[in-house]
């Protein structure tokens, strides 16, 4: 079956049915998993998740861990280093710490990571999937893995908003502008998610920025295994963000029917500017 993975030139189809899993390649069809006797098997190696934060309900799960190859694609799966997993609940209770009402948001809309050992791969998460973060820990420092967190989750929130109501009418897919971040042309729908992210980012390296300083604020920052030299890229990362906001609110003005999403954006524009200037003054 690898052998076919690899030479394959077409589809690889996922076949789901109640009581088998299945991948077809051409003509050759390979059981993943079935059930017999009310209790399910697995055909392939399986490689389990581990339980990373406790919470009511559904706990938050790490792993497998997807390795990549130099062209990167996925290549194998396997068991997470326990390293890892110490360094996503560090972050995680640390966003708890710095800024309590994002991790109110990471506990109720994050429940599976998958950590990626990709160099030059970025995080990401999938619409169709809510609560799955593909999170980049091998590639990235202790105050990226924090950024990565809650910028996917900032996706997890904006399409569970979007699935719930109407932020714009129309097709917008078809109004195509230039993603100054991603160097390419995007929709309508990606600029939103861009604005609803970079305003989430904002708030979490302004909270950052004020949670590590002060009197305790300097141990605090070291038991979260983050430096100095972060500090300041937090402060950095802060302004950073809201010149992306800004920008991304720009790109609404050229829609030729705007909606009351730009005010709602530019509302928490607004409010996260003056957090930053009252924690500057108070600096």
């Amino acid at each position: 079956m690898r052998r076919a993975v690899r030479r394959s030139t077409g589809r690889v189809v996922v076949r789901v049915e109640p009581a088998r899993i299945s991948l077809k390649i051409g003509k050759i069809v390979s059981p993943v998993w079935s059930r017999g006797n009310g209790q399910g098997q697995w055909h392939w190696a399986y490689v389990p998740s581990v339980v990373a934060i406790q919470r009511q309900g559904v706990p938050v799960t790490v792993g497998p861990m997807l390795v990549y190859g130099n062209d990167r694609q996925p290549k194998t799966v396997k068991p997470i280093d326990t390293r890892q997993i110490d360094r996503i609940t560090r972050a995680w209770e640390t966003i708890q710490l710095a800024w309590p009402e994002g991790y109110d948001l990471l506990m109720l809309l994050t429940d599976r990571i998958i950590p990626l050992q990709a160099k030059g791969v970025v995080s990401f998460s999938y619409r169709h999937r809510p609560g799955l973060s593909f999170i980049n820990c091998f590639d990235r420092g202790n105050l990226d893995l924090i950024d990565d967190l809650i910028h996917e989750n900032s996706h997890h929130h904006l399409n569970l908003l979007l699935r719930k109501h109407v932020m714009y009418r129309g097709d917008h897919n078809q109004q195509i502008f230039y993603s100054p971040w991603r160097r390419s042309l995007r929709p309508l729908a990606g600029i939103l998610h861009a604005t609803f992210t970079f305003t989430m980012g904002a708030l979490l390296f302004e909270r950052l920025s004020s949670w590590g300083v002060g009197r305790h604020g300097g141990a605090a920052w070291k038991r979260a295994g983050l430096t100095m030299r972060d500090l300041q890229r937090a402060r950095f990362r802060c302004l950073e963000e809201l010149a992306s906001v800004r920008y991304s609110l720009q790109r609404f003005a050229l829609c030729r029917s705007p909606s009351w999403m730009a005010d709602r954006f530019r509302s928490a524009r607004s409010w996260t500017t003056h957090r930053r200037d009252r924690s500057c003054r108070a600096k």
